[in-house]
């Protein structure tokens, strides 16, 4: 018996986040704005992610690029290196930084007392092509408290920073 609740309360403790993401630089959208017959050449570079992570991340975004440019009907091609692309995304990922002073509290208080959190500017993507350069910001929104525990399946179903990037991808691709 102490063992089950002790499983219990190890996890309660873990699931009492749920996440989302807020976009910023993105243009309003514009049906009428569509690219025909494109071609794109492209390269990114990630910077901030830990060792380990790195080469995990490149392949996500590198998937994620390709998957947009097919559904935007674009010929697409990764690029070796950056002077041979026509588009270049730098990633650049800020990290946690670890937790906010009010996150300690509200796991202090194990997760009675509620607490949210935006990490400005967690991921920040700039595009740039021979003519055009852009950045986008992704902020990351975090709400704790030990009655978001039923709900930390949100997590799985709600938005991700690689469905930004692909929104960041098209928004630049038919905006420039």
């Amino acid at each position: 018996m102490k063992k089950a609740l002790l499983l219990l309360l190890i996890l309660g403790m873990q699931g009492c986040t749920v996440v989302h993401y807020n976009s910023h630089g993105l243009s309003k959208p514009s049906s009428s704005l569509t690219k025909k017959n494109c071609e794109v050449s492209y390269f990114i570079e990630a910077v901030g992610f830990h060792k380990e992570r790195t080469q995990k991340t490149l392949s996500q975004y590198n998937q994620t690029a390709k998957e947009t440019f097919d559904a935007l009907g674009c010929n697409n091609k990764l690029a070796s290196e950056s002077a041979a692309a026509d588009l270049v995304v730098l990633v650049n990922y800020k990290g946690h930084g670890g937790a906010a002073g009010q996150e300690y509290l509200t796991g202090l208080s194990l997760g009675i007392i509620p607490s949210w959190f935006t990490r400005e500017s967690m991921y920040t993507y700039t595009v740039s092509s021979q003519a055009n350069s852009k950045t986008y910001n992704l902020d990351h929104v975090s709400y704790n408290h030990l009655i978001l525990f039923p709900l930390i399946w949100l997590n799985l179903l709600t938005d991700s920073e690689q469905e930004h990037f692909s929104s960041v991808l098209t928004d630049f691709i038919k905006n420039t």
